[in-house]
């Protein structure tokens, strides 16, 4: 083959990976969603809407699915105060961690399974210790709280967490003033052990 021949297609093949990256680059930063397979379906997601950074498909049994804020402004308030107040502490702020991932609800049986499926919720804010170990929740309580079916699950959650030795501390959820007096309300429990 000759030289000319085997410099192009060196050329060809370290080209191509760039072309396909700067086109996928090209399509996300002009709003063009692209198709992803969605693992468990036989296709592809269909793409709906992107708005705001947020991404939209419908996916082939007809659900819709788009990705949503981790956190509200209520809780990105607290959790901000949060970040200044721990630093240098030894104390971390972990946003939205699943109630199962540390409470270890013991045993097979059947009032064992009941609280594992009312405790598959999370805390809106765990504040852990160097070693991970939780230290206090925090549930930032809106409007909805009030409500029959979140006053019970609340309860659950109350309960459980009592149980496990855990403080919670319910903020109420004041938007961006929410949490503004978390200094106070959390001394007590940033305590090095």
């Amino acid at each position: 083959m000759p030289l000319l021949t085997l410099v192009s297609v060196w050329i060809v093949a370290l080209s191509l990976p760039l072309v396909v990256l700067w086109s996928s680059w090209r399509q996300r930063s002009s709003g063009l969603d692209v198709r992803v397979p969605v693992p468990g379906t036989s296709g592809s997601a269909r793409p709906v809407a992107r708005s705001g950074g947020r991404r939209s498909a419908q996916l082939s049994g007809g659900a819709h699915i788009q990705s949503a804020p981790l956190l509200n402004v209520s809780e990105q308030s607290v959790f901000e105060r949060l970040s200044v107040l721990l630093h240098g502490t030894g104390f971390q702020a972990t946003p939205s961690v699943r109630l199962l991932d540390f409470l270890d609800v013991g045993g097979n049986d059947r009032a064992s399974e009941s609280l594992r499926y009312r405790l598959m919720g999370h805390v809106d804010v765990l504040i852990v210790d160097r070693q991970y170990r939780p230290v206090v929740a925090l549930e930032i309580d809106g409007p909805s709280h009030t409500l029959p079916r979140q006053v019970r699950r609340d309860r659950v959650k109350n309960e459980a967490l009592a149980a496990a030795g855990i403080p919670l501390l319910r903020i109420p959820a004041l938007g961006r003033r929410t949490g503004q007096d978390l200094d106070r309300q959390l001394a007590p429990f940033l305590v090095v052990r």
